[in-house]
């Protein structure tokens, strides 16, 4: 029997390192990409969380914004819009603390509400890193 000519052996060899090359690549890529999808999914799950978080209590019905309960759901809807900006760079933080300046409360308005209660929790201000748990720590009910 003969032996296949160069020119097939190369065509072979070249073959056999492409199939290699490609399928590796297949597979890392695809498990890059599933990692970052999955991570994807889960800060939006978590964003959505913190917003129904931001209605678990009655903080944006009372007449006066300056309560306890109004603080703990500004921290979690400021919290939800940073895990949303940290995604997507929506630029939500930004709209929702403009929003707040037409809400009047006793100390200021729902900028410096929200400011205050950031701060109350050792949570960064506005253009801050993501939030710490939005407990009342530091806040006194009134009214």
């Amino acid at each position: 029997m003969s032996r296949p000519s160069l020119r097939r052996r190369l065509i072979l060899s070249v073959s056999v390192v492409l199939v290699i090359f490609f399928g590796l690549t297949v597979f890392l890529l695809d498990t890059v990409f599933r990692h970052a999808a999955e991570q994807a999914l889960r800060d939006v799950m978590d964003a959505q969380r913190w917003r129904f978080a931001m209605f678990a209590s009655c903080g944006w019905f009372w007449e006066i914004p300056d309560r306890v309960e109004t603080a703990s759901a500004l921290r979690a809807a400021v919290h939800a819009a940073r895990l949303i900006d940290a995604l997507a760079d929506t630029g939500l933080e930004r709209r929702l603390l403009d929003d707040l300046t037409l809400v009047q409360g006793a100390t200021g308005d729902g900028r410096e509400l929200a400011r205050f209660a950031l701060e109350s929790v050792g949570a960064p201000g506005s253009g801050g890193d993501a939030l710490e748990n939005p407990s009342a720590r530091g806040l006194r009910a009134t009214g």
